[in-house]
């Protein structure tokens, strides 16, 4: 219910439910708003692609056809969009089990074992790790670290656009929910009590703003700020040494949900 404060705060906190449980996710892509929709007038000769005739060898008997492609055909083609630019998007595309793109050129499906699309319908590349991809390990895997997990999730949701400031955390909470499930790890404002230690090493790679003028989250937590955030991954114990010990942490979250 729009403008329902209550409302939102309750249903705020199933939003990582509904995407993990879906079927099949359907994004509207290349939409700027609600009234753009699915469908764009394309040019269907760009589906087939570019293609080239190249020898196998010196002689030039030997002659094979090769798809050409961009270098990060995979990263533009999802992540270079309009859709993509909002923080919500992030656990939804990383909890649905599937999801289908409508992009104004072509359809791009992305699954948790597979990323295809029209020019290339068979894949083409089955060691892609797609974005739901990671989340089988954590869901079905064994259990690592959490430090080095979620160094991983940092970087691709910090950049993303809210419309509201205070929504940061909360558009996060359903990929919490799952780490904290699964590492049987204590949620403390974006970060984890157990090896926290490591989780401190975060700094902004750009797009640094002003500090956000209403209180969102303690100043050692990357949520405080605005920016590209990277998060140093975890080490290997046998190259770092640690020369500091929290000892104690408390956080009073500000609703009822620890994770928003």
């Amino acid at each position: 219910m729009q403008g329902d404060l209550e409302d939102w705060q309750h249903e705020s906190t199933l939003m990582g439910a509904v995407y993990a449980n879906s079927s099949l996710n359907i994004a509207a892509a290349d939409s700027l708003d609600s009234n753009t929709g699915c469908f764009f007038d394309r040019n269907p000769p760009g589906i087939y692609g570019c293609k080239v005739k190249a020898t196998k060898d010196k002689e030039g008997l030997s002659e094979s056809i090769w798809d050409v492609m961009p270098e990060y055909y995979a990263l533009q083609m999802i992540s270079d969009c309009p859709l993509a630019s909002r923080a919500w998007v992030f656990q939804e595309r990383f909890l649905a089990p599937r999801t289908l793109y409508f992009r104004a050129s072509e359809l791009v499906w992305e699954c948790r074992k597979s990323f295809t699309s029209e020019i290339f319908p068979d894949s083409f590349d089955n060691q892609v790790l797609t974005t739901p991809g990671l989340s089988k390990y954590w869901i079905r895997g064994k259990r690592g670290s959490v430090a080095e997990s979620w160094s991983l999730i940092i970087p691709g949701f910090s950049p993303g656009n809210r419309t509201f400031g205070s929504d940061k955390l909360v558009a996060l909470s359903g990929i919490s929910r799952l780490f904290a499930t699964k590492f049987a790890a204590s949620y403390i404002a974006g970060l984890w009590r157990e090896e926290l230690e490591l989780q401190l090493v975060w700094y902004v790679t750009c797009g640094l703003t002003a500090r956000p003028k209403a209180y969102r989250a303690p100043t050692w937590s990357w949520a405080a700020i605005d920016g590209d955030i990277f998060q140093e991954p975890t080490y290997d114990g046998s190259n770092m040494r640690l020369y500091l010990s929290i000892e104690d942490v408390a956080v009073k979250p500000m609703i009822e949900d620890q994770f928003g």
